[in-house]
């Protein structure tokens, strides 16, 4: 779930507001260091706990020699390297195949390895990765 810290802190500051606003001034200073501590201690869990299990996604492209090329040694390499697949395009012209992978990739994953070990298949003929980014 993403922005649930900041609809909740939301939601924190507005009852903070109200409770200022009716007068409450001694509870809306410990509802105040009540929320900061929490928010603080959230973000140190996420930061130890949650961010090392988070995977990353990406676009890959791998383009094949020739329209006879099967890309099942190229997944394999992904799997090895415990890369999931979230969806998979295939592009046909008159030579060659293309295609567009979605991937989900640890943060401990090594991708340069991954990109050599993928252009060194004698199908392979060109690899771009693109968008490697945080997805939570």
């Amino acid at each position: 779930m993403r922005g649930l810290t900041t609809a909740a802190s939301l939601w924190a500051a507005s009852a903070i507001g109200m409770a200022v606003g009716a007068g409450y001034l001694f509870g809306a200073a410990a509802a105040t260091v009540l929320a900061m501590a929490t928010l603080y201690a959230l973000r140190r869990f996420r930061s130890s706990i949650i961010s090392p299990l988070r995977l990353d996604s990406a676009g890959l492209e791998l383009g094949l020699k020739d329209r006879g090329s099967s890309p099942a040694n190229a997944l394999q390499v992904l799997r090895r390297h415990n890369i999931s697949i979230r969806s998979m395009d295939a592009e046909i012209d008159k030579e060659r195949l293309r295609y567009n992978l979605q991937v989900r990739v640890h943060p401990s994953t090594n991708v340069h390895a991954v990109l050599t070990e993928l252009s060194g298949l004698p199908e392979v003929e060109r690899i771009i990765l693109t968008g490697l980014k945080d997805y939570e």
